[in-house]
């Protein structure tokens, strides 16, 4: 079936195998983007020719290192476009954009009822770790909402130091990195220590989604990529792609993905239709609400959100929630204008906000009335 990225104990290595698949192409027989349905009677169309402006601006350099540039508005493929020797048939990382595919699979697990709920206790859904380290009354309040919004509490640094350093090794000074070296990452989270009250504050955790992952394994009897085989890819059109998988054969559900920049694009559409393609729910329609909404520093479940009137002139750009991944792959949906943007990119030192910058300079702005 699919190849998995194996376990390793060097980040560059994952990174060579990357940039392999930039070399190996391996394309899906058909892709689903191609048959979106299109719209007659939409209120806007795209203007060609700030499109190309843009195009050339990417081609330039302008917004660093962009491999792709996908965007489907009105219910049609309204742009794709690649950089820098990238094509369609090439999977791309998509880093902690796998973070919001991986929200979805705990919404599907919950609808099914393999999951009972958001109040679940952490603990008891691994029942097998009975010697855990640091236990308190803290840890064992922590529920699966604090997961999945990352106020689990947990001591945890991995926004402000570096994931790799300056020779391109891991960075074992950051948490997400400690917790991949780890022969056992589920006891590797369960036994650290507690910061702060569960829920009472937000703190970026790679490492509570690898807990979902554990949690999707321990409820489904699959792992996170078997749920998702049959419970998302396949009913969204996604018959290929990459998941890197670590000890006991765990999803990397935290920055583990590969896929189509298309079929990225195909997940964005998904929610931007809430949850409902060709006629089937295939991500309950509360659960996309709720997990696009903020809940506390604008994030969702693990999904980002855009604060309103962050666009200086753009009104339209309000209610924008996305998927973000390290370097610059994003899933941006768009309700207001019926849109969705997806960018790869290989932006690892600068160019943080590239897509932001373009929907400021070019794609709000080629949004016309007909």
């Amino acid at each position: 079936m699919k190849k998995k990225i194996v376990f390793v104990l060097c980040f560059a290595t994952i990174l060579a195998a990357v940039l392999c698949m930039s070399a190996c192409p391996n394309p899906q027989k058909k892709y689903a983007i191609d048959s979106l349905p299109g719209c007659d009677d939409c209120p806007s169309v795209l203007d060609e020719e700030i499109l190309a402006g843009l195009v050339q601006s990417i081609t330039d350099g302008d917004y660093g290192k962009i491999h792709s540039l996908i965007i489907i508005h009105n219910d049609g493929l309204a742009l794709e476009k690649y950089f820098m020797g990238w094509s369609r048939d090439m999977l791309h990382h998509c880093y902690s954009a796998t973070k919001s595919v991986t929200s979805a699979l705990v919404g599907i697990a919950i609808d099914q009822g393999k999951i009972d709920g958001l109040d679940g206790r952490l603990l008891d859904f691994f029942p097998e770790h009975t010697a855990i380290a640091n236990l308190d009354e803290r840890k064992e309040s922590i529920t699966l909402e604090h997961l999945l919004t990352m106020t689990a509490g947990f001591t945890w640094d991995e926004m402000s130091i570096p994931y790799i350093d300056s020779e391109g090794n891991p960075n074992f000074e950051n948490d997400a990195m400690k917790m991949w070296a780890s022969d056992d990452w589920i006891q590797y989270m369960l036994d650290l220590s507690m910061r702060d009250e569960p829920g009472s504050t937000w703190n970026y955790n790679s490492g509570c989604t690898i807990l979902l992952s554990g949690i999707i394994k321990d409820k489904t009897g699959q792992s996170a990529e078997a749920f998702a085989k049959k419970n998302l890819f396949a009913r969204i059109g996604i018959t290929d792609w990459e998941w890197e998988t670590g000890p006991d054969g765990i999803a990397n559900t935290g920055w583990g993905l590969s896929l189509y920049p298309v079929d990225m694009a195909m997940f964005g559409y998904l929610f931007l239709k809430n949850g409902r393609l060709s006629g089937k729910q295939i991500v309950p329609e509360d659960w996309v609400s709720e997990s696009t909404r903020r809940h506390m520093s604008f994030y969702g479940y693990q999904w980002w959100v855009l604060p309103d009137n962050m666009i200086t002139g753009h009104p339209e750009a309000n209610g924008i929630f996305y998927a973000l991944g390290y370097a610059g792959q994003t899933i941006m949906i768009i309700p207001n204008i019926n849109m969705v943007v997806v960018t790869t990119a290989e932006n690892f030192i600068g160019h943080g906000g590239a897509v932001f910058d373009m929907l400021a300079d070019y794609i709000l702005p080629a949004v016309q009335e007909k």
